[in-house]
């Protein structure tokens, strides 16, 4: 009988089905945790650039470089499991790792051919229990295992398939750099204002509005979605992070209610993060939402700033970095009310805010048929990848 840990990873439907030449093996058969072969470098000696790759825990693939080749790198194929974040990470080259919660998983190449394995592994539900350890649960999983030549299949199936989805992020990326170009060449960069416009605070042009104290023992399966840090903390709106609350509650907490479009921003987590948007729209999935704590909208002058042009400006790198410093926290980041109404914000004429605002929602509409297709790709990946593991591709 599988333990509840086993029956949270996997789907034990799955399993039940599988062809005759198809097994089951026990992690601890097949993979090895090869972590403590590795030397881990400490995040203050990470290198721009450099010889070696570090591999961490965080979203980027490469975290930063090494240039010194003395110390134990690891040399063979290998899967990066972020024990704190649960993300897997499929590496063919030397590298060292990030010193905190990474795991370092070799397999036998004659029993397992490792990008099988990587993407055997991105089909698991391993819970979310917070800044803990995961990797117990992934210890608790049995492998499904055709043939090598099956695995080899499936692999070249999966990877031909990610491919066509990263080369439609990159269209999508594309789009995102043209905007921070157009943006710079009309306004500056928005810290060093080198086009002279007039500077405020925000506080004289910004209305910053929190969000509830939902408690989360009255979520319900359906309702008005909540909107949580998790929601807006990647820079983009996740629809996939919503909880519900009763529709009855819309008149007592209208003031926490967001429609489609507002600007929202995330007061914990990735505040600021390079490689995150520090603000998104939330969009049309639903006709309203509520807000919840650490999550705040954004409500501008629109006498004096066009909201596109306040997105932009926030989204800009070193406008980011003005965020970052006023952050606290030691294993989250903070930012208050107080800490953004206290930034300064460049002021040019509202007509070339507003002109701006006009390329932006032209360019979103070219943006909006990509990441339509982009959702088509990955729903593709994932039948592909559904029916691989159940024995029904190959």
């Amino acid at each position: 009988m599988f333990n509840m840990s086993y029956k949270l990873v996997q789907n034990l439907n799955t399993l039940k089905k599988l062809p005759k030449n198809y097994r089951l093996v026990e992690f601890s058969k097949l993979v090895k945790d090869a972590t403590k072969n590795v030397t881990k470098i400490k995040k203050q000696d990470y290198l721009e650039l450099g010889k070696i790759p570090i591999i961490d825990q965080g979203q980027e693939f490469i975290a930063g470089y090494s240039n010194d080749i003395e110390k134990n790198f690891y040399k063979n194929k290998a899967i990066i499991f972020g024990d704190h974040t649960r993300k897997f990470k499929y590496i063919d080259f030397p590298f060292y790792i990030g010193a905190d919660g990474v795991k370092v998983l070799e397999s036998d190449l004659k029993t397992v051919f490792p990008k099988y394995l990587y993407y055997f592994f991105q089909t698991l539900n391993i819970p979310n229990t917070g800044y803990n350890r995961h990797f117990k649960y992934l210890k608790d999983v049995k492998i499904i295992l055709p043939p090598i030549p099956t695995q080899i299949k499936i692999a070249a199936a999966l990877d031909k398939a990610q491919e066509l989805i990263d080369k439609r992020k990159e269209q999508i990326q594309k789009y995102d750099d043209l905007l921070q170009s157009v943006f710079l060449d009309m306004f500056g960069d928005p810290v060093t204002n080198p086009k002279g416009w007039e500077v405020d605070i925000l506080k004289e042009h910004l209305n910053i509005v929190g969000g509830y104290a939902f408690k989360s023992s009255l979520f319900e399966e359906t309702g008005v979605p909540v909107i949580k840090i998790g929601t807006v903390n990647k820079g983009y709106f996740d629809v996939n992070t919503f909880s519900y609350y009763n529709e009855k509650y819309l008149d007592s907490l209208e003031k926490y209610l967001v429609v489609p479009n507002d600007l929202l921003i995330s007061l914990t987590g990735t505040v600021g993060k390079e490689d995150y948007g520090n603000i998104c729209r939330s969009t049309n999935e639903f006709s309203q939402y509520f807000l919840n704590q650490r999550v705040a909208k954004l409500q501008f002058n629109k006498e004096t700033i066009n909201d596109y042009y306040a997105e932009y400006t926030f989204k800009n790198p070193k406008f980011k970095s003005e965020i970052i410093k006023l952050s606290r926290g030691v294993r989250q980041a903070n930012i208050s009310n107080n800490d953004i109404y206290s930034l300064n914000i460049s002021l040019p004429p509202l007509p070339l805010q507003s002109q701006f605002a006009s390329i932006v929602k032209k360019v979103e509409e070219e943006k909006k048929k990509l990441e339509t297709s982009l959702s088509e790709l990955e729903n593709n990946f994932n039948s592909i990848m559904q029916r691989a593991f159940k024995g029904e591709l190959f």
